[in-house]
């Protein structure tokens, strides 16, 4: 017996067709955290070249001290390092016809921007990172409770362990000693987020990013609370796009404790 059916094109399929959705689903992006910690330099813009110059004042030469009623106060200097920043040019593309335009359900031209504002945000807080790979402190987690500081721009020991929240403390000690700015008040570290999630495995990385009490004993005389672990890291950051996501056998960008 002949009847029409929705399953064969020629005996009812072609009596409809199927919706384009208006809703566009993106691709995931990943984390970018780098950026927010650079500044726009104002000297920077239009007819002033591609290059804008800054000096750094050092401290002065010889710090200061006791003197004797009769003694000359002694006189000392101060160095400059001048450095540069050169501007540079992004660029991309995705050109398209005026039939596409003309014909697609959709907007082209939307699509087109978020897919370049994508891509922008990516590469720019990538060129942001990279500068932060550049700095001449670097630490390597030889293993969950040794971390070997270099201050040449350069690895000083193979990273080989996961990291703990031993290393982050060392890390951040190393910081502090070095008087390396705050971003707003605040040391922070920038990890990609296996490196987010060993520290959770470790354990007392939760203690020591929330200031929690650090043992459960009873109150000792002289001591009414128990005490106090200080905080190392006020902010912790999760990362997913330049950083590399390993677990063990770390190379140099593994990594990265930085502060603005």
């Amino acid at each position: 017996m002949g009847q029409q059916l929705w399953v064969t094109s020629s005996l009812g399929g072609y009596l409809s067709n199927n919706v384009l959705s208006k809703q566009i689903r993106n691709a995931a992006q990943p984390l970018m955290k780098f950026r927010q910690f650079t500044d726009a330099e104002s000297a920077a813009g239009r007819s002033r070249g591609d290059k804008v110059f800054f000096n750094k004042i050092s401290n002065i030469s010889t710090a200061g001290g006791t003197l004797s009623e009769t003694d000359t106060i002694p006189k000392r200097n101060y160095t400059i390092i001048q450095s540069t920043l050169t501007v540079t040019e992004y660029g991309n593309a995705i050109p398209y016809t005026l039939k596409l335009q003309t014909l697609a359900d959709i907007t082209v031209s939307d699509t087109i921007k978020t897919v370049l504002r994508n891509d922008m945000a990516k590469v720019l807080d990538s060129a942001a990172a990279n500068e932060f790979l550049t700095a001449d402190h670097k630490a390597a987690v030889v293993n969950t409770a040794t971390t070997t500081i270099s201050s040449a721009g350069a690895m000083a020991a193979t990273a080989t362990g996961n990291l703990s929240d031993k290393n982050v403390r060392d890390i951040i000690d190393k910081l502090k000693t070095l008087n390396v700015p705050r971003y707003d008040g605040k040391l922070v570290a920038t990890l990609e987020y296996l490196k987010c999630r060993l520290l959770i495995l470790h354990g007392n990385i939760l203690n020591v990013l929330s200031n929690k009490r650090v043992n459960s004993g009873k109150p000792r005389p002289g001591n009414p609370e128990p005490s106090v672990q200080s905080t190392k890291v006020q902010r912790l950051l999760e990362h997913s796009d330049v950083l590399n996501n390993q677990t063990s056998a770390l190379p140099e960008r593994e990594e990265i404790v930085q502060a603005r």
